[in-house]
């Protein structure tokens, strides 16, 4: 999908390296419009059941719990090759951030090197 050789991290080094040389940025809208594979609910319950379904469901209480607190939670983390964005994590914290109209921020690997 990324038109990538895999793996695209060397090791887990290499990947903790990429994190932290990764651009933060607001997920625009025309942003999020390149994103593969990325969820846009419009509604809480709708999200649950979506995420109840997961081998590890996700704690969707929590994470608006932590949002609502101003808690830090971590960034979803984007994959950029040369030609798409994939999202890799952090899909349902955008998504829950998204349904309260809370401006998300996310990390963008850049992958296509």
């Amino acid at each position: 999908m990324l038109k990538a050789r895999w793996p695209l991290f060397n090791d887990y080094e290499h990947f903790k390296n990429s994190l932290k040389n990764a651009k933060i940025v607001n997920l625009t809208s025309d942003l999020f419009n390149k994103i593969e594979h990325v969820t846009n609910i419009n509604n809480i319950d709708d999200l649950r059941s979506m995420v109840s379904g997961y081998i590890y469901p996700r704690d969707i209480d929590r994470i608006i719990k932590g949002f609502e607190e101003n808690k830090k939670i971590p960034y979803p983390i984007i994959l950029k090759s040369k030609h798409k964005y994939f999202i890799m994590a952090g899909n349902t914290r955008q998504n829950t951030a998204s349904i309260m109209n809370i401006k998300v921020k996310v990390m963008i690997v850049d992958v296509g090197k």
